[in-house]
Formats: C-alpha cells, structure tokens, sequence
C-alpha cells in the first residue's frame, strides 16, 4: 500500500533578518513591506514578520517540510489554513499531480490556496517515494539554478561593498531595490566597482518610479555605467514599462503570475525578462507559455528560509528558461536558514540535490527556538 498523510502540523515561526543586511542605515525607514492599501507605509520590517513552519508525515514515517511566504502580523495559525490542511489528511501520494490546482485534489472551496501546505504534501510526496523533488515537475535540465546576491536599500558605498561582498562568494550579480530618491546612477557606479565590469546589476523599485518621464531619467543614468543591468518592475503598467523600453532601450523585466498577463507583456513589447510569481501551478503554466518565445525568466522568492529556497530551486531545475539569477537567498539573510547544514552554493548557483525530498536535513531545534505560538497538529480524517 503506498504511504498516505496521517498528521499535518503547522508552526508558527519568527526568523529575523538583520536589518543591516537589507538597508543601510540612511533607509532604516524602508520596511520593504505593503501596509493595508498596498502601499508602502508599513511600520513592520519585512524581515521581523510571522511566517510558517509545515510538517506533513505520512504514516510510514516519511516527513515533508515547507515555510511558507510572509504571514501578516497574526502570530496564530489562521483556521483557513488549518481547514486546508485538513483536505490532505488521509491522501496517497499517488494522488498528487504537481501541476493542478490544490495537486488535482477536488477541494470544496477551491478558491482557496495556501502554497505552504501544498509544496510540505509534495515535499512528503517525493520523500515516500525516495525520489528528489525535482523528478516530481519533470526532467532535469541543470544541477544548479544562479541565484543573484541580493539586498534592499543601498547608498552608493553600501552597494559598493556588498557587490565587492557577493562577487567574493561566488556571485556574478545583485539586486537592489531603489524609491525615487535613490541615487541610482552613482549606486550603479558603485555596483561595477565593487563587482568589476562584468558584473550585472537588477534594480528593483517594486512599481515605485511612478511615471515614465522618472523611470526613463533614472534608466539612462543605469545605461551610462553599464549595459549589463536589468530594470524590473519600475512602474507597475506594463504599457509603460514598454515606453522605457522604448526610450532607453534599456533591458526591462516584468512580474507575471499567468498566461495572460505574460501575453500582454509580449504584445506591448514590455519585457526582455520575466520574473514568475504565484503558486506552483501558477509557475508551472506560465513557464510552458513563456517557453516558445525564448525570453527567458527566473522564479520570484520572497526571502524565506532555506526551506523554501531548496523547494524553489528544485522546480527551477526543471525549466529550461530558468536561466536568469533568481533571488533565493533567504537562506543568506535570516539569522538561521532552519537547515542543519548550509544550502550548497558553487560560483553562484545554488546546487540541487538527488537526494529524496529536498536534499537537505531541517533543524528541528532552530525551529523549536523561533517558534513563537503553540504549534497546531492537524490529524484525523480530510474534511
């Protein structure tokens, strides 16, 4: 009989990122984190926020772990993910099928999604099986995906040492995020001396340069130090990222997170790039819709633990245009990354393993020291 989930648990975590690790300190006011009208007047440090800890075990002793993305200020486990995870309760592996909704599972409110519970019963999935993770979304195309240094807010000799930084561990780009205030030519000058001129630079303003006429000055001054940058997001209206494009002829990218929104993109001539957002499945459908036109793309992270950077670099692995440095590098910036030991990194790519599950062993003992509520165990039968 294949092994099915018997106990799903859910573990309320705080794992802080030094905030000089992300801003210098003239941007101690950068939150890096959306307040209740998506904008960007947050009192919460991005890095300090509550997230999830999932363990799926199945009832032959094989364990799946997840984390999952930021959990809003609540340091409870929310009832909607407790009832969702109650759903996979009972389920073989054999159920599973990675790129469907809920893993094929026919839910009664299938609106509903908690991409933590999903990637921990996958985890789970392959680990029954003995198979990597990876082997579960397709063949392997690579045995490492790039992964580009990364940080927030930077002054000019703040980026200047942490290019200086990266380049020494290995890394041949960084992303920086920048408002309009940032001084982004001289932070751009500062990057090439610090990382050297073949160094590449992403900046990202999250949507923050607000007009054409700001972001086509701000891409000319990026321009004038290098052609190896790449501008993502600096408005969030694909029609007018397209004008930048046009003007500057600087390489822009855009986030997308379906088929639609990437055909859009293609049919204002907006991207040279694509940054993957959403779900697995949302990844998964998008990556094969992108795929005919050879732009290539990387899979957006939100800094989580090594648990969640392992889990990203397995699907990455299977993508064939996966090719540009995508940011899993929480397991750099968090006090802890909850492994025993550190991801593998070799000259900027973050190796993916053959051995089952995600190839890494999770620190229980970090977890136990970051959990801030009582852990609630979901077990019985699905709902």
């Amino acid at each position: 009989m294949p092994a099915k989930i018997q106990s799903i648990t859910l573990i309320p975590l705080r794992v802080p990122i030094p905030t000089e690790r992300v801003n210098c300190p003239e941007f101690a006011d950068q939150m890096l984190t959306r307040d209740a009208n998506n904008g960007w007047g947050a009192t919460t440090f991005f890095g300090d926020m509550p997230f999830l800890v999932v363990k799926v075990e199945g009832d032959d002793g094989s364990i799946g772990w997840s984390d999952s993305r930021r959990y809003g200020k609540s340091e409870s486990v929310a009832v909607e993910t407790i009832e969702y995870a109650r759903q996979f309760l009972g389920r073989s592996f054999e159920e599973f099928h990675p790129a469907k909704d809920h893993l094929g599972l026919m839910l009664p409110h299938p609106e509903v999604h908690f991409r933590e519970v999903l990637t921990a019963a996958l985890v789970w999935s392959a680990v029954a099986q003995g198979i990597p993770l990876y082997s579960l979304f397709g063949e392997k195309v690579r045995d490492e995906v790039r992964v580009e240094y990364w940080s927030g807010h930077r002054t000019p000799a703040g980026a200047e040492a942490l290019a200086g930084e990266g380049r020494a561990r290995g890394f041949a780009g960084l992303k920086l995020k920048a408002h309009l205030n940032i001084d982004v030519g001289g932070v751009t000058e500062a990057v090439f001396r610090g990382g050297g001129s073949d160094f590449h630079l992403n900046i990202d303003p999250n949507g923050r340069w607000e007009t054409v006429e700001a972001s086509v000055a701000r891409a000319r001054a990026m321009l004038e130090v290098s052609t190896n940058v790449l501008l993502e997001d600096p408005i969030y209206n694909k029609a007018k990222v397209a004008e930048v494009r046009k003007q500057t002829g600087i390489p822009t990218a855009v986030t997308v997170n379906s088929p639609e929104s990437v055909q859009e993109a293609l049919d204002l001539e907006a991207a040279d790039v694509f940054n993957l957002g959403g779900d697995w499945v949302n990844q998964i459908e998008t990556a094969a819709f992108i795929e005919p036109s050879g732009i290539p793309y990387w899979l957006a992270s939100s800094v989580e633990t090594g648990i969640g950077d392992m889990a990203c670099a397995h699907l990455a692995a299977t993508l064939p245009g996966c090719t540009i440095g995508s940011d899993l590098v929480g397991n750099l910036c968090r006090e802890h990354n909850l492994l025993t030991e550190p991801a593998h990194f070799r000259k900027g790519h973050i190796v993916v393993s053959e051995a089952p599950g995600l190839g890494v062993k999770v620190d229980e003992n970090a977890i136990e020291h970051y959990r801030i509520a009582d852990p609630v165990v979901v077990q019985g039968t699905s709902g």
